[in-house]
C-alpha cells in the first residue's frame, strides 16, 4: 500500500493548563516526535521506520503553523519526511487544516493516516489490519485504535474513555457490534460513545467520501465536538461513518502507544 502519514506538530506551554499537551513537562516527549511515528521494540532494539513498514510505501509529513513548534529542537533525520507550514490566522486551527489536507489528496494514496505527534505505531501489521477490517465491513465503518499508556505498578493502561451506560441522546452511540476472525480468534468491535484516539486511518475510498461530504458543504462545520484536536480526527467523521473500537480486553490487537503521562499521578490499587 501507498500510505501518507501526516503529523500536526505544535507546542505552546500554558501556565496552569489542565491539558497535558500544554504543560512544560511535555517538552521532552515532543522532542522525540520524529522517532515515534512508526517503530516497534524487538529483542532490545528499536526497529526503524523502513524495517517496520512491512513492505508498504510510506510518506511522512510534519505540519506546523506559526511559531508554536519545536523544530529547532527536533532531530529531523527521516529522508522521507516533508515539512509543511500552514499560514493560519489562528495556529490552534492546525489539526483541522491537516485533516483537510489529507482528505484533499486522498485519491493519490491507498491509506491516509493522521497522527498526533505523541502517538506511536508499534504494531507493524496495523495498516494491514485496517485494510482487512474495512474490506470485510465496508467503507461506512472506520476502525479507531485504543490508546495505551504505561502506568507505574500497573503496566499498560488502555484509555477507553467510554461509558458503559447507554446514551440514547447521541445518534452515533448505537452499541452496534461487529465480529471478525483474525488469526484464528474472534475479535469484537463496538460502535462507541467516544471513538477518539488521537489519530485516524482511512482507506482511499473512505477519505474521498469524507472529502466530498465536506467539500459539498464548503467546509462549514455546523457543530462542535470536544476541542479542536478532537474535531480534526474524530468529530469531523461522526456524521459520515460508523466509528468502531475493539473490546478493551482485546485492545492489544488494535492499539497505538500514547506517549503521555496522564496516569502517572494516579496511585495503583
Amino acid at each position: 500500500m501507498h500510505i501518507l502519514i501526516a503529523i500536526p506538530h505544535g507546542f505552546r506551554p500554558v501556565a496552569g493548563s489542565a491539558l497535558s499537551s500544554q504543560t512544560e513537562a511535555k517538552r521532552s516527549l515532543k522532542r522525540l516526535a520524529p522517532q515515534q511515528w512508526l517503530h516497534r521494540y524487538h529483542r532490545g532494539q528499536w526497529i526503524t521506520q523502513q524495517e517496520a513498514s512491512n513492505g508498504h510505501r510510506i510518506e511522512l509529513e510534519l505540519h506546523t503553523a506559526g511559531p508554536w513548534h519545536l523544530l529547532n529542537e527536533l532531530a529531523l533525520q527521516h529522508p522521507q519526511l516533508r515539512r509543511v507550514n500552514h499560514q493560519l490566522s489562528d495556529p490552534t486551527d492546525l489539526p483541522l487544516a491537516v485533516s483537510r489536507s489529507l482528505l484533499e489528496r486522498a485519491d493519490q494514496f491507498d491509506l491516509v493516516v493522521y497522527l498526533e505527534d505523541d502517538i506511536t505505531i508499534q504494531d507493524r501489521e496495523l495498516f494491514d489490519k485496517v485494510a482487512f477490517l474495512v474490506e470485510q465491513a465496508g467503507i461506512k465503518y472506520v476502525f479507531m485504535p485504543h490508546r495505551c499508556e504505561t502506568k507505574p505498578g500497573l503496566g499498560d493502561v488502555v484509555l477507553a474513555g467510554d461509558p458503559t451506560e447507554p446514551r440514547p441522546n447521541l445518534p452515533w452511540a448505537t452499541g452496534e457490534e461487529l465480529q471478525f476472525q483474525w488469526l484464528g480468534s474472534s475479535k469484537s468491535f463496538r460502535r462507541v460513545v467516544n471513538p477518539h484516539a488521537g489519530c485516524f486511518f482511512l482507506t482511499r475510498d473512505q477519505a474521498v467520501a469524507a472529502h466530498h461530504y465536506w467539500a459539498r458543504r464548503q467546509w462549514q462545520i455546523p457543530y462542535q465536538w470536544a476541542g479542536k484536536m478532537e474535531m480534526a480526527c474524530t468529530g469531523l467523521f461522526l456524521p459520515i461513518f460508523r466509528m468502531m473500537k475493539i473490546r478493551t480486553d482485546q485492545a492489544r490487537c488494535f492499539q497505538v502507544r500514547h506517549a503521555d503521562c496522564l496516569w502517572q499521578g494516579i496511585p495503583a490499587p
